[in-house]
C-alpha cells in the first residue's frame, strides 16, 4: 500500500480552524453589513422621496396662493420666472388652462391628476437638456379648472441608491479580501506551532524524552496546551524509570518470544503470523515492534492506513460490491481493503468485487482449505479466529497466507527479567 499523499501548506492553512474561524467572522460581518445596507437604502430612499414630495407639494400650493390673489396671468408670470431661478434642482411646470390648453411650462399637455405622480418624460418634447427619464410630479386642479403640475427629476433618487448599492458593495468585497489575506497570516503561524508541537511530540515518541516544545509566551490557548504537554514530559521522565523500564522491557520480551513460538510453527510453509490492534492503550508501536522482533508481520496500525469490512458492515450494504464502493469512495483508491466473508461461498464473489485480502474468521479447517481452492492465489487470503500454537500448522498447511493472532498482544507472558543494582 503506497504511503498518503503529502497536503501541501496552503492546502493545510486553508483548512485550518484558524482560517475558517476568520471566514466565519467576515461572513457574519458582510451579512451585518447586508442588513445595514437594506436598513439605509429603504430609510435614504423613502426620506429622500418624502422630501421630493413635499418640495412639490408646498412649490403647487404657493402657485395656487399666487392664482387666488393674480389669476391666472399672474400665475403664468410667476412660472415664467421661476422657471428661470432654480435652487434645488431643475423644476419643471406645467400650467394648463381649464379649457385644457397650455399656458405656460416646459411639460408637455397631459390630462389633469391629483397629488403625487410618476412619469416618465422623453427629452425630445422639450428644448431643455435638463430632462431626462423618470420625473416625479404633484398635480393640483384649482378651483376654476386651472390645472398646476410641478415636477422635479427623479435621477437624484436613482444616483443615490446606486451610490449606496457601490459603497457597499466594495466594503463587502473589501472585507472578504483583508479577513482571506488575514485569515491566510494567522492561520500560517497558526500550523507552523502545530508543525513545531508534532515534531516534538514524534521525538518524544522515539524516545527522546529531553525533548521539550517551545513557549512563545503569548499565554494564549496554545501555550497553556505547550505547557500541560511539557509537564507531561516531565512526568514521563520519572515515570519510564527503575521499574517501569523494567516491566515495559518484561512485555515487550515477553511478546516476542511467544510470537517467536507461533513463527517456529509455521516453517516450512507459506503462511506469515501478523499480529493485531488488540495492544496495551499508548504502547501499540512498542508492542508492533516486539512482534516484528520475534518474527512476526505487522497488520495495519490502526483504522486509518487500512479498512476492514467485517460481516457487521455488510449487514447495511445489498452486497459486498456495494460495501466495497462505498469503501473505495472514501478511503481512496491506494488504500487496502480487506473483507470478512461468513463462508467459502461468498469467496468468488469477493474476489469479483476487488477486495485487496480476504479474511476467513473462525473458518474450520475444511473450510479453509476450501476458501483457498476457489481462491487459487488470485488474493490474499487471511485467517483469524480461535488460531492457537496446537492448531495453526493446520491452518498454515491449508494454503493461507496471513494468520493473525490476537494474543500475541492481548495476553503475552511476561517475559522473567530481573534488574541487579550492584554496588561500585
Amino acid at each position: 500500500m503506497s504511503s498518503a499523499r503529502r497536503t501541501s501548506p496552503l492546502a493545510r492553512i486553508l483548512r485550518s480552524a484558524a482560517f475558517r474561524l476568520t471566514l466565519i467572522y467576515a461572513g457574519l460581518f458582510v451579512v451585518s453589513a447586508a442588513m445595514l445596507f437594506a436598513t439605509v437604502f429603504v430609510i435614504a430612499t423613502v426620506a429622500l422621496q418624502s422630501d421630493m414630495q413635499a418640495v412639490l407639494r408646498t412649490e403647487a400650493l404657493q402657485l395656487a396662493e399666487i392664482h387666488r390673489h393674480s389669476g391666472l396671468l399672474g400665475l403664468a408670470e410667476q412660472v415664467t420666472r421661476r422657471m428661470n431661478f432654480r435652487t434645488r434642482g431643475p423644476i419643471y411646470y406645467l400650467v394648463q388652462a381649464p379649457t385644457r390648453q397650455v399656458v405656460v411650462g416646459n411639460l408637455p399637455g397631459m390630462p389633469p391628476v391629483e397629488g403625487v405622480v410618476d412619469f416618465v418624460r422623453d427629452a425630445n418634447d422639450s428644448d431643455s437638456a435638463d430632462a431626462r427619464g423618470k420625473l416625479t410630479g404633484f398635480g393640483l386642479t384649482l378651483s376654476d379648472g386651472t390645472f398646476i403640475l410641478v415636477a422635479q427629476d427623479a435621477s437624484r433618487l436613482i444616483d443615490m441608491q446606486h451610490a449606496i448599492v457601490q459603497a457597499f458593495t466594495w466594503a463587502g468585497v473589501l472585507t472578504l479580501l483583508l479577513a482571506i489575506g488575514g485569515g491566510m497570516l494567522v492561520s500560517r503561524n497558526f500550523v507552523r506551532r502545530i508543525d513545531t508541537i508534532g515534531r516534538t511530540s514524534r521525538a518524544i515518541m522515539e524516545g527522546d524524552l529531553s525533548a521539550r516544545i517551545p513557549v512563545r509566551g503569548s499565554n494564549d490557548e496554545i501555550d497553556q496546551l505547550v505547557v500541560g504537554l511539557n509537564k507531561t514530559g516531565d512526568r514521563k521522565q520519572t515515570i519510564f524509570s527503575t521499574q517501569s523500564l523494567l516491566n515495559m522491557l518484561q512485555r515487550m520480551c515477553g511478546i516476542a518470544t511467544y510470537t517467536r513460538r507461533y513463527v517456529e510453527c509455521l516453517i516450512g510453509t507459506k503462511a506469515k503470523v501478523a499480529d493485531t490492534r488488540k495492544t496495551v492503550p499508548g504502547l501499540r508501536l512498542l508492542d508492533k515492534y516486539a512482534v516484528a522482533c520475534g518474527g512476526g508481520s505487522n497488520h495495519r496500525m490502526g483504522l486509518f492506513d487500512a479498512v476492514l469490512i467485517k460481516n457487521n458492515h455488510l449487514a447495511f450494504h445489498d452486497s459486498i460490491a456495494a460495501a466495497l464502493r462505498v469503501a473505495r469512495r472514501h478511503a481512496g483508491p491506494d488504500m487496502r481493503i480487506e473483507v470478512e466473508v461468513p463462508g467459502p461461498e461468498r469467496v468468488e464473489e469477493t474476489i469479483r468485487a476487488g477486495a485487496d485480502v480476504i479474511l476467513l474468521d473462525n473458518f474450520t479447517v475444511d473450510q479453509t482449505r476450501e476458501a483457498v481452492r476457489i481462491c487459487a492465489g488470485r488474493v490474499p487470503l487471511e485467517s483469524s479466529g480461535g488460531i492457537t500454537l496446537q492448531n495453526i500448522r493446520e491452518y498454515a498447511e491449508a494454503g493461507v497466507d496471513i494468520i493473525s493472532v490476537g494474543a500475541l498482544t492481548h495476553s503475552p507472558p511476561a517475559a522473567d527479567i530481573h534488574m541487579l543494582v550492584l554496588p561500585q
